[in-house]
């Protein structure tokens, strides 16, 4: 090689420019519109299916035997609401951040309530989604871990998100 010359390899890579801000930016907007809409649908679908069942659902949480009795049907009343409002609410700009944080936090405990049945080997139906009825397994938990991590990453993607922003 002589003196002041690069491999061509070399020459290569430094030709390669890293992803704009603008592209990234693009990428970012989609991959959070994709998670508002996915993550807006389930909660708008698992909350009509448990409000047209409001007293099988209040069973299904009865079973889970993590709540006082007292709560349950105050639960199976009002869940289902707070989960269609927190659908719709991941659609509009202006409510995504607390939608999302909500989400999240509801999503936790939806994991901790599946997490602590399989613990203490409670066979029950999850009544994640009204009368379609499912058995609690490790797929229902992996699946409420992976619905947590897409609540966790909407938040990462809206943290620094302008006021005015449309999107």
């Amino acid at each position: 090689l002589r003196r002041g010359t690069r491999p061509a390899a070399l020459r290569r890579r430094e030709s390669v420019r890293p992803a704009s801000e603008g592209s990234k930016l693009v990428l970012r907007e989609i991959v959070s519109l994709l998670l508002r809409v996915g993550l807006g649908a389930l909660f708008l679908y698992a909350g009509v299916l448990k409000m047209l069942d409001v007293q099988g659902f209040a069973v299904d949480i009865a079973n889970y035997r993590a709540a006082p009795s007292f709560l349950v049907p105050l639960m199976a009343a009002t869940l289902p609401g707070i989960e269609m409002a927190c659908g719709v609410c991941l659609l509009v700009p202006r409510t995504l951040r607390a939608a999302a944080w909500l989400t999240a936090v509801m999503l936790a405990g939806f994991t901790l309530a599946v997490a602590q049945a399989l613990a203490r080997d409670i066979n029950i139906e999850c009544g994640c989604f009204g009368s379609l009825r499912d058995p609690v397994t490790v797929l229902t938990l992996a699946r409420d871990v992976a619905l947590l991590s897409c609540a966790a990453l909407l938040i990462w993607l809206t943290r620094d998100k302008p006021k005015w922003a449309v999107s």
